[in-house]
């Protein structure tokens, strides 16, 4: 560090001279460091008390042990370095850990519908009714070729497996695609302990859902995924619907969670600390389906893995794992379809859900160089 440097050069001239007061050498050597900060790299992890203590004791004065938003972290951090390393000056990077609250996929739209004759018929469905799943998302594709993310459609139709008969099932657009979503009735949040039929926080809605999964799907097969839509309280007497998807482990439902643990780097501007440009991405249900799709030919056994799956294998030895090589060419697929004009120099961290024996999320760094996007 400069500091060593500084004091170094200044003892040399000491033994050489022999005659300068130790007090000008000291004067010498604070204002050498005062013009010239020093710099480097920090890793640090925030501490649960690093979160509620008081920004007067150099705390984030946070009420919870989490960020509500990558804003909120980006905002409340800058100071926090400056408090706790104040040595640090212009050039210097800080990676900081810290825990994010993981944003929930909202319905923002919903809709009721019932399928017609004249539109089975207009779609060449000669039987007037759907046969498989692929069906539905190609009527819904028809009727709501404008659809944006959240749009959530009740849908009535008649299906014929063996027999016909009516159906109505809930789809909801994630931005690439319909994916039809569990839903709950009052009697499901009655049985769940529930007084409303609506959850009051995310932790509690995930805890229960993946009991709730349990029963009604017994026979789940290892690597079966089921996206169930609930309603949540927000206050004022408003709830919301969210969607969160539960991966089947062989033994129990899971889902990431309402916290995930991120690492964020902040640069040194020579004033203060700032984030740079990094945007957190998570992979939606859909992604998992359009990286497999365009990775077929090139690896057929991880895409066709990852498509059926919704998910990244990683164990050693087995022929569908994906190497860190794969992991950002098939990040860089979702990432040209979402923000196709990200300018060069654009970050990203993109979490994915990957399987060793259990499931877990692995952060995805890249940045876009050259018009593609490589590792960071």
């Amino acid at each position: 560090m400069k500091k060593s440097v500084y004091f170094l050069m200044t003892i040399a001239a000491v033994l050489l001279s022999g005659c300068e007061p130790m007090e000008d050498i000291q004067e010498e050597v604070n204002a050498a460091i005062d013009a010239e900060p020093n710099f480097g790299t920090v890793e640090y992890v925030l501490t649960e008390d690093d979160y509620t203590t008081s920004v007067e004791k150099g705390g984030l004065g946070l009420e919870d042990e989490f960020f509500a938003s990558l804003d909120a972290a980006n905002a409340a951090i800058p100071a926090f370095l400056n408090e706790r390393f104040p040595v640090l000056g212009e050039g210097s990077i800080a990676n900081v850990t810290v825990v994010i609250e993981n944003p929930n996929f909202e319905v923002t739209n919903f809709t009721e519908y019932e399928v017609t004759s004249e539109e089975y018929k207009e779609l060449g469905f000669k039987y007037g009714n759907f046969d498989s799943a692929d069906d539905m998302v190609k009527f819904l594709d028809y009727k709501y070729p404008d659809a944006a993310e959240g749009d959530a459609v009740e849908l009535t139709y008649e299906y014929y497996a063996g027999s016909t008969s009516t159906r109505t099932t809930t789809h909801v657009y994630n931005g690439e695609t319909w994916m039809e979503v569990v839903t709950l009735t009052k009697e499901d949040y009655t049985e769940m302990g529930e007084r409303f039929p609506n959850f009051s926080n995310r932790e509690d809605a995930i805890a229960d859902l993946s009991n709730f999964l349990r029963l009604r799907f017994p026979y789940a097969q290892e690597g079966d995924t089921k996206t169930v839509m609930y309603a949540r309280h927000i206050g004022g007497g408003k709830t919301v619907k969210n969607l969160e998807t539960f991966t089947f482990d062989g033994t129990k439902w899971t889902a990431p969670g309402a916290l995930v643990e991120q690492t964020l780097q902040f640069g040194h501007n020579g004033t203060t600390w700032e984030p740079d440009n990094t945007i957190i991405y998570n992979f939606a249900p859909g992604d998992y389906a359009v990286v497999g799709d365009a990775l077929l030919s090139v690896y057929p056994e991880p895409a066709a893995n990852v498509k059926r799956y919704s998910s990244f294998e990683v164990r050693t030895g087995y022929t569908t794992a994906w190497t860190d090589e794969m992991f950002v060419e098939a990040v860089g697929i979702i990432l040209d379809r979402i923000d196709p004009n990200a300018p060069e120099g654009q970050k990203y961290v993109v979490n994915v859900t990957t399987y060793s024996g259990s499931y877990s999320t692995r952060s995805v760094s890249v940045i876009k160089q050259g018009g593609e996007w490589v590792a960071n």
